[in-house]
């Protein structure tokens, strides 16, 4: 991928002193943790166990990133993951009474030898676990759930491989190889250090996802995997994610498509004493219901047409609507860049049609730095509104039409028309580039 999708997506942890571990059914709608700002690396991580309610903060609004993980709280995490079977019986472990809140789990992981004591009659839940326990733990569940748990990762780039106790080399070989830990910094291990709240669940979220085809992603704190995905690498369309749009319907034409050097361009220029443009679509390969979708896009320098990246299907095309609103289709433009000259984009929504019925809402946005380089736009269509998005941050949130509830198709366009300015035809050939597109839906 051209551009990394990030995938540090993991668990949430409980407190050092009074652990609190479990989500309600009826956790608030909004992120609750204060002490988490939406900049800070772990982010995604809190949101991503919070969303699959594996564990919750340590007290009201509050998280503690940079807490340090106990035994007892690393086991019951992998606990709660196997889905918090059953447990008879208690273990040998004199600290480890029965009632307390990590009992059944430290029984459960004893019993299928995923955890070993720190002496034969100890296993010091309380005790904070150094990352080359909590490696050594998560190879020995590893194996218990199936996994192939063969060793391939090499130690020999750490500098400080040495200080790695002889029970944890080999789960640190294996936890390397499979990209489980990447090292405090590019050669140091720290096997001894404590693990903290972002690390452990860093290291969690990419041993939950291996062997997964998912490509998961945490976007405004809501759990989304990939739905479709080019990034144009090829040296012309893919027809089996896309079509041209029909020659001679307004000014499309083929050749005014091209994918080359990683880039899909769309262009506006002239064939003989035509004025012609190029358009893509998902129609019959891609078409979705809801989700979040983006686009990095360089838009075009030259006024008198405009480019576009939109959604469409359903019931549009009728010039009577069947049912009023968006439910039974609409259009969503989640970027067009109408006014080259003011260096103006347009968000906008419409649908009932495009004669007598037809409805919109829009907004424009005059910010010239969107002309200049890639920018990704993106909109995120929700059961109650639509957020749209430029390089990450809000732009604006339409709520007017009403949930869409059939799925729409993808398009890119270039446009010629008089709503784009006054086309100067010796600035042409004109048009926009995509460098990827993405749709992702929400995780189950």
């Amino acid at each position: 991928m051209k551009r990394t999708i990030s995938l540090i997506v993991a668990l949430l942890i409980a407190a050092a002193i009074i652990p609190v571990f479990a989500v309600t059914s009826e956790a608030a709608d909004a992120f609750p943790f204060r002490d988490v700002a939406k900049t800070r690396w772990s982010r995604d991580v809190i949101s991503y166990a919070w969303n699959k309610e594996y564990m919750d903060g340590v007290g009201t609004n509050t998280f503690d990133p940079t807490g340090t993980m106990t035994r007892a709280m690393a086991v019951t995490v992998l606990y709660r993951i196997d889905g918090s079977p059953a447990v008879t019986g208690r273990t040998k472990f004199t600290d480890v009474p029965v009632g307390k809140w990590y009992s059944d789990a430290i029984t459960w992981a004893y019993t299928f030898g995923i955890v070993n004591g720190v002496t034969a009659a100890r296993f010091a839940p309380d005790q904070f676990v150094t990352r080359e326990q909590l490696v050594s733990i998560l190879f020995r569940y590893a194996a218990y759930r199936g996994d192939d748990v063969t060793p391939r990762g090499s130690l020999d780039d750490f500098r400080d491989r040495g200080k790695v106790s002889n029970f944890a080399v080999y789960s640190f070989m294996w936890a390397v190889g499979e990209g489980l830990v990447n090292g405090i910094t590019a050669d140091t291990l720290a096997p001894k250090g404590n693990a903290t709240r972002e690390q452990f669940a860093a290291i969690l979220f990419r041993f939950d996802t291996l062997g997964s085809d998912d490509v998961i992603r945490v976007i405004n704190d809501k759990i989304y995997k990939l739905t479709f995905e080019d990034e144009f690498d090829e040296d012309e369309l893919d027809t089996a994610k896309w079509e041209f749009l029909p020659d001679g319907a307004r000014t499309w034409d083929d050749d005014m498509v091209t994918v080359e050097d990683g880039r899909l361009k769309l262009s506006a220029g002239k064939e003989g004493d035509r004025l012609v443009s190029g358009g893509v679509r998902t129609l019959g390969r891609f078409e979705q219901c809801r989700g979040y979708f983006e686009a990095s896009m360089k838009l075009q320098s030259a006024p008198g047409f405009w480019g576009a990246f939109w959604m469409y299907g359903g019931n549009m095309e009728n010039d009577t609507p069947v049912v009023e609103g968006a439910i039974d289709g609409c259009e969503i433009d989640v970027v067009e860049s109408f006014d080259a000259v003011g260096k103006k984009i347009n968000h906008a929504i419409h649908w009932d049609g495009y004669v007598e019925s037809h409805k919109s809402v829009n907004i424009n946005r005059s910010v010239p730095a969107y002309y200049d380089g890639f920018h990704t736009f993106a909109v995120e269509w929700t059961d109650t509104e639509y957020t749209f998005y430029v390089d990450g941050k809000y732009s604006w949130m339409a709520t007017k039409p009403g949930p869409c509830e059939v799925p729409l198709y993808l398009l890119f366009t270039t446009e010629i028309g008089t709503w784009a300015g006054e086309l100067d035809e010796s600035l042409l050939p004109d048009g926009i580039e995509v460098e990827y597109v993405r749709a992702y839906q929400l995780a189950e």
